[in-house]
């Protein structure tokens, strides 16, 4: 039953929330529009997944993932510059890969800061720590929304997590799911 539920998401976000152009792109991943010409919008479904590739987790499949999110959100936030506020709707993602938690997150800023470690001993240091550039291309500092649901789940959270950080944003909606996963993607010797 989930499947009609989220066709009709989608239908009442693109015809009764959103201005007319706006568009559902990134192999049905993302949505782009704005609200009464004043507030830029953007849903992500999942954090990865915007192009048909049939080497998931490969460099090249990872490069691709990176270059679709880019032209996505060059497009979205140019549009979006002179926009009053921008909503992130996570509040319905699904999660996925990380490196694209990373990416919207210097979308939001224009100062280096810590994102996120990765720790599996808590006695122990962090085996990683993620530090958020400002991206070079098009970035959006101004009052930023981000709708979170208990279906916001992994990736999702951890973009949450990063954009919580930033004095220019505000979470809306209820808690997320708390279910992080962090797993290191990598193709086995045998393919």
């Amino acid at each position: 039953g989930e499947t009609p539920w989220l066709i009709g998401l989608i239908d009442q976000t693109m015809t009764d929330l959103l201005d007319p152009g706006a568009r559902h792109i990134g192999n049905d991943r993302v949505i782009i529009g704005t609200i009464d010409q004043r507030i830029g919008y953007i849903q992500i479904f999942t954090m990865g997944g915007f192009v048909d590739t049939e080497t998931p987790g490969t460099p090249e499949w990872a490069a691709a993932e990176l270059a679709a999110l880019d032209a996505m959100l060059d497009e979205a936030l140019t549009a979006f510059a002179d926009l009053d506020a921008v909503i992130l709707d996570l509040s319905n993602n699904r999660g996925g890969y990380d490196a694209v938690t990373r990416d919207i997150a210097s979308r939001f800023t224009d100062a280096a800061y810590d994102g996120y470690t990765v720790r599996t001993d808590w006695d122990g240091d962090a085996l990683a720590s993620y530090r958020i550039e400002p991206h070079d291309g098009p970035r959006f500092t101004g009052p930023t929304y981000v709708l979170t649901s208990d279906v916001t789940v992994s990736a999702g959270e951890i973009t949450t997590m990063m954009l919580r950080q930033l004095p220019h944003v505000t979470q809306a909606g209820t808690t997320t799911r708390g279910a992080f996963s962090t797993p290191l993607a990598k193709p086995l010797p045998n393919g």
